[in-house]
């Protein structure tokens, strides 16, 4: 009997693969990796997964800051600098306007009068001081108010 170079070929079977295993796990902004293995020839097969939008590589928790007179607060939060996603500290996502806390204002004294008939005020919480004059020369600043008031003087 001859053997032919037909008879002597053996048809590949194809690869049969594992169920694989996580070799790179996916967070928020970084795709993973998936490897299998032939379980017949022992080669591999990287699979890149999908994006995991629960696991967050870089979260960091923020303290409240309360606000000032003329710079914002914030509440706590959480805020993820991989996919910049802010998070309550139980993990609901919100918007970061939804962290701040406004600026307050200042909140003026009844202010003092100048030796040039203006009135400085100081802030009762950040002690910074601004000062009002009457440009005009016609009257002077109402303290509690911070408007100008005409003097009338009668002469005889």
């Amino acid at each position: 009997m001859e053997i032919t170079l037909e008879d002597t070929v053996i048809e590949a079977k194809g690869h049969a693969w594992n169920e694989g295993e996580i070799t790179v796990e996916a967070t928020c902004a970084t795709p993973g990796e998936m490897t299998y293995t032939c379980t017949t020839c022992e080669d591999t097969l990287v699979v890149e997964t999908e994006l995991d939008p629960e696991n967050h590589e870089d979260l960091a928790y923020m303290e409240w800051q309360d606000p000032a007179c003329e710079e914002d607060g914030h509440t706590d939060y959480m805020y993820c600098a991989a996919c910049g996603r802010y998070f309550t500290e139980d993990g609901e996502e919100i918007d970061a306007a939804d962290t701040v806390l406004a600026a307050t204002g200042h909140k003026w004294d009844e202010g003092k009068p100048t030796d040039d008939g203006g009135i400085v005020y100081t802030c009762t919480v950040c002690e910074q001081t601004k000062t009002e004059t009457d440009e005009s020369g016609t009257g002077v600043l109402d303290a509690p108010t911070g408007s100008l008031l005409l003097l009338r003087v009668a002469v005889a």
